[in-house]
């Protein structure tokens, strides 16, 4: 579900950013939640088990360095920030670094 999650999540970044930070793979995020989501026997775990293990600490790294930029550009809504920083769904992100 968390793979799933973050697909669904890249589709709300918007064209220029995504061609901003083109070291990231988005489509490829996209199509790994699409496969996930559609076809449940075509799953590969191994495949799966890399991803969770190795690509999303990655793309979690890539992503808060993205926010900070993107702050301090005055580009990343201030107000979804503190939205984020107050839900219990993001009690692992590390908000601190940001401010």
């Amino acid at each position: 579900m968390l793979i799933a999650t973050i697909g669904d999540q890249i589709t709300k970044i918007s064209e220029p950013t995504k061609s901003k930070y083109h070291h990231i793979q988005w489509k490829k995020i996209k199509d790994t939640r699409n496969r996930i989501v559609h076809d449940y026997a075509g799953v590969d775990f191994e495949i799966t088990f890399e991803i969770v293990t190795k690509e999303i600490p990655l793309l979690i790294v890539d992503m808060e360095k993205i926010v900070q930029v993107e702050i301090k550009e005055g580009t990343f809504s201030l107000e979804e920030l503190n939205i984020a920083h107050n839900s219990e769904w993001y009690l692992h992100v590390n908000f601190a670094a940001w401010k």
